[in-house]
């Protein structure tokens, strides 16, 4: 159940394979041959790489090496940042001039913590290395590819703001959910519904809300009474 897992690996081939949990490979000794889809990336100590979701790929080695796999939970991290958009670029062969040592410190403290989990401090100090270099690489290294979605949480930003200027333009006089639903061409039931969606309050909660505000405002800041 935990959002991470990893292992270790000696084995010269790995057949090509896909899954769709996360992988980052991560070279200790040696070097390997990390073939991901028609792409060869020729690795060595201190190398890694993350092999994104459902992505074919084939490891080999002509020597002795020894490599560490930290596979990522797809479904526990889709459930917690809200998208299955979740698409890495991380991969110390291609971009030489970044700084990887953070997520390479990570992924070293994960591994010696491993061997050592015999008091709960342990394994909970464990977990939360899982959750900073997940952060770490949702920061530096998440790409973001649905445009579409952004659209539309950019349009739902401008409708919320639309909603609010209009109730503060309004408020000192009669509003009516009917007459701002008209002024932006929508139902009353939907426009009632995603104002409680949006604010977690009716549409004549917030208003009052707005209303006792400003009246809390004169009180304190004018004779107004």
């Amino acid at each position: 159940n935990e959002i991470i897992d990893f292992s270790f690996f000696e084995d010269n081939i790995i057949d090509v394979h896909k899954h769709q949990d996360i992988e980052i490979i991560f070279v200790l000794e040696g070097s390997l041959m990390l073939q991901i889809g028609m792409e060869k990336f020729y690795m060595k100590e201190g190398d890694f790489v993350v092999v994104n979701s459902n992505k074919s790929h084939s490891c080999m080695a002509e020597e002795s090496f020894l490599a560490a796999s930290f596979m990522i939970r797809f479904q526990l991290l889709s459930s917690l940042l809200e998208t299955s958009q979740l698409l890495f670029w991380c991969n110390t062969l291609e971009e030489k001039n970044r700084d990887y040592q953070e997520l390479r410190r990570l992924m070293h403290l994960i591994l010696n913590q491993y061997f050592d989990q015999s008091r709960n401090q342990t394994k909970i100090y464990l977990r939360s290395l899982y959750y900073q270099l997940l952060h770490r690489l949702i920061i530096d290294h998440m790409v973001y590819t649905d445009h579409e979605e952004k659209v539309k949480e950019d349009r739902k930003n401008e409708r919320m703001q639309e909603i609010t200027d209009y109730i503060q333009s309004n408020y000192q006089h009669q509003i009516s959910l009917n007459k701002l639903a008209d002024k932006m061409y929508l139902s009353v039931g939907y426009l009632s519904k995603y104002i409680k969606r949006q604010l977690n309050m009716g549409f004549m909660d917030y208003v009052n809300s707005v209303r006792l505000f400003h009246a809390v405002e004169d009180l304190l800041y004018t004779d107004y009474i």
